[in-house]
C-alpha cells in the first residue's frame, strides 16, 4: 500500500514531453509509481485541474543565511521550489578568516540579510555543516564565491592580482571544491570580483573545470 496517491493530475515529468493525465504514488517519502494507479493508499488527493511536477530548482538564490533561521523555507516550498543554489554573485559566506569576517558580514547584509546568528565557520565545509545542522526542508547546493577567495588573497584592493596571489586563490578554490562546492561564481559588477582581469578568471576557471564544477558569471 502506498502512503499517498495524487490522482488525476496533469503530470509534467521534467523530460520535456507534453503533460499527461495520471497519478503519482508516494511511499516512504519517495515517488514509488507513476501512471494510472489503483487507489490503494493511506491518503488519496484529487489533483484534478492541478499540475503534478518535480520540484523546481532556484538556480540563483540568496538564502545562504536565512535557511539557518527559517529552515522550513515556506516561501520557497509553497512555490514548488525544492532545491536552491547559494553562493551567488561571487559573494558567498565562505571561505573567510577571523580578520575579515566582520567586514564581510556587514558587506553582505544588504544581499543575504543579517540574521542574529554566530558566524562561527571559516571554511566552506564548516559553513555547509552549519547549514546542514539547521535541517532545511529543501535541498541546497553551494558555489564558492570568487569574491571570498580574492578577499583572502588580495583584499578589497582595486588592482591586478600577482602570480602568487592567483596561486593562493587557486588553492582556496581547490579546498572549497573538495569541501563540497559545486563550482564557483563571480559577479563582475561587485567588488572585489570586479577588480579581476581575464588572466585571473581564466586560471580559476581551469581549477573549477579540473574538479568537474561549473563557473557561473554574473555581469
Amino acid at each position: 500500500m502506498f502512503d499517498l496517491i495524487l490522482r488525476n493530475g496533469r503530470v509534467v515529468d521534467g523530460t520535456g514531453n507534453p503533460w499527461y493525465r495520471g497519478d503519482v504514488a508516494v511511499k516512504d517519502g519517495r515517488i514509488a509509481a507513476v501512471g494510472r494507479l489503483e487507489p490503494d493508499a493511506v491518503k488519496v488527493i484529487d489533483a484534478e485541474g492541478l499540475v503534478i511536477s518535480p520540484g523546481f530548482v532556484d538556480t540563483h538564490s540568496h538564502s545562504d543565511l536565512m535557511l539557518m533561521v527559517e529552515p522550513h523555507a515556506k516561501q520557497k516550498i509553497m512555490q514548488g521550489v525544492t532545491t536552491e543554489i547559494v553562493g551567488q554573485d561571487g559573494l558567498g559566506e565562505a571561505p573567510l578568516r577571523d580578520d575579515v569576517v566582520d567586514e564581510w558580514r556587514k558587506y553582505l547584509s544588504g544581499l543575504n540579510g543579517d540574521p542574529a546568528i554566530d558566524w562561527d565557520w571559516r571554511s566552506l565545509g564548516e559553513y555547509l555543516d552549519r547549514l546542514e545542522a539547521a535541517k532545511p526542508s529543501i535541498n541546497v547546493a553551494s558555489l564558492v564565491g570568487h569574491g571570498n577567495v580574492r578577499l583572502l588573497a588580495v583584499g578589497m584592493e582595486n588592482r591586478k592580482a600577482t602570480s602568487g596571489e592567483i596561486e593562493e586563490m587557486r588553492e582556496l578554490v581547490v579546498l572549497a571544491m573538495e569541501d563540497g562546492a559545486y563550482g564557483m561564481s563571480t559577479g563582475l559588477i561587485y567588488p572585489p570580483c570586479v577588480y579581476a582581469d581575464a588572466s585571473e578568471l581564466t586560471e580559476l576557471c581551469k581549477v573549477v573545470a579540473e574538479k568537474g564544477g561549473v563557473f557561473v558569471v554574473h555581469m
